[in-house]
């Protein structure tokens, strides 16, 4: 029989490996949740971000490795037992309880007193904002409060883990937006140890203390949102983590990359003469008018505060920048440019060309 839970509620991944037939879903794959942290798993459909998280909640048992909660192995211990709560994508509401009562189910199972299901009830009613919804059916409810009352519920019996498999992934982007700032800031008023699945990176951005990028079952990065977005660690986490252009890079005998006109560092270390392809943001690009340039204007995409520039060359390369707008008025389509890496950009990410 396994041991009683510790009261620790960080999460580690210790070298775990699952697989489904000649599938390896997740690969020697470890990672450390710290106590209180919101973490993210990102990454592309198939990548293996589900597994890690059912793996977690102990819905599938790895094939090698452990499972830890705090400094105790739970990788046999069965989900009941892990005081973990979980939060899908379909909500999973009884249809024929009140949102208040669908909060409370869980706190009647574990036997809590009356006085004290009430209190918690109306305190979480009040955190997710459905105080007026207490009374209402799933059915009467929109798609952002019944995943409100989902993620009210999970965390309803002071769980020591909270699991989010895409809860938003079936709601508008509006909802979505306003929704994603709603759970970051439950979770810091309860400080309990978040993962949350998703495979959409403004969300991972917005809301995660950390985001941990996958590929293929294997860690590629893992960091804070800023980091991660301005120092990605490899071409891939570049490539999904934001836009990127690809923009020839040529090695120069000191180790630096030329791209652009400039020189500039990378993890890579150049080889004189070598090429390759710069990962360059289109925010990292600086656009002025020039007749003697060697791109133009192909097209304008303004988006309030910035606008996007389509820019094509002679021998037919594309790339984007984007600039404020307020810079951006007087060059419209078909205007010759020149195009340059920004000032501070000391460092970028080169892949094979």
């Amino acid at each position: 029989m396994p041991t009683e839970l510790g009261t620790a509620n960080s999460v580690t991944l210790s070298a775990v490996t699952k697989r489904f037939g000649t599938t390896t879903a997740l690969d020697l794959f470890t990672l450390e949740v710290a106590a209180g942290e919101l973490m993210c798993l990102l990454g592309p459909s198939g990548c293996g971000k589900t597994t890690a998280l059912r793996v977690v909640a102990g819905f599938e048992s790895p094939d090698a490795g452990r499972v830890l909660l705090g400094a105790e192995d739970i990788t046999s211990v069965p989900v009941p037992r892990r005081s973990f709560g979980m939060v899908f994508q379909d909500y999973s509401l009884f249809p024929n309880l009140t949102a208040a009562e669908n909060i409370e189910f869980g706190l009647r199972t574990r036997g809590w007193p009356a006085r004290r299901r009430r209190s918690r009830v109306a305190d979480l009613l009040t955190v997710t904002r459905l105080t007026d919804q207490a009374g209402k059916y799933p059915e009467q409810m929109s798609g952002g409060q019944k995943q409100r009352v989902a993620l009210a519920r999970a965390i309803a019996p002071e769980p020591r883990v909270l699991l989010l498999d895409e809860p938003l992934s079936a709601l508008d982007a509006k909802v979505r937006e306003s929704l994603r700032e709603e759970i970051r800031a439950v979770q810091r008023a309860t400080g309990i140890t978040t993962i949350l699945v998703t495979h959409d990176q403004v969300e991972a951005l917005a809301i995660a203390d950390r985001v941990a990028v996958m590929n293929a079952g294997r860690l590629e990065q893992v960091d804070t949102p800023r980091t991660l977005y301005d120092t990605p660690a490899t071409p891939f986490v570049a490539g999904f983590v934001g836009t990127v252009n690809r923009i020839p890079a040529t090695g120069l005998a000191d180790g630096t990359w030329l791209v652009l006109g400039r020189a500039v560092a990378s993890a890579r270390t150049a080889q004189e003469g070598v090429s390759g392809a710069a990962l360059i943001r289109p925010e990292h690009l600086t656009v002025a008018a020039d007749q003697s340039g060697a791109w133009v204007v192909s097209e304008v995409t303004f988006a309030g505060p910035l606008t996007r520039l389509a820019l094509s060359a002679d021998d037919g390369s594309r790339i984007d920048a984007d600039l404020v707008s307020t810079g951006a008025v007087s060059l419209t389509t078909g205007t010759r440019v020149s195009v340059q890496l920004r000032e501070d950009i000391m460092s970028i990410v080169v892949g094979a060309s």
